[in-house]
């Protein structure tokens, strides 16, 4: 129990603070693991993101609420450009499926 509460409390931690960056916005590569559409929410494997200095990873991120969610589901490769907002939080502004 104690166990769980801590892995929930680090991937809580990871999704939500933002990392010591070197750009304000960066374009990316992932697969997408799961799509929240009410919550405006994509769980991405994305490869490292050199400009933000993040190495590849599993992770929420946010998406821009403009975005059409509905084309994306678990198992598809996109592009996708993340950008830090003035919270200091990054968030996904632009995704497309990879062709």
């Amino acid at each position: 129990m104690i166990l769980s509460r801590l892995a929930f409390a680090l991937a809580t931690t990871l999704t939500v603070l933002p990392f010591a960056a070197k750009a304000e916005s960066a374009a990316a590569t992932g697969v997408v693991n799961h799509v929240d559409a009410v919550a405006h929410i994509l769980n991405l494997t994305h490869s490292p993101i050199p400009a933000l200095g993040w190495p590849g990873m599993t992770m929420d991120f946010s998406v821009e609420p403009s975005i059409d969610l509905t084309k994306l589901a678990p198992g598809v490769a996109v592009r996708f450009t993340v950008a830090r907002t003035s919270s200091g939080l990054y968030l996904i502004d632009s995704v497309a499926r990879e062709k």
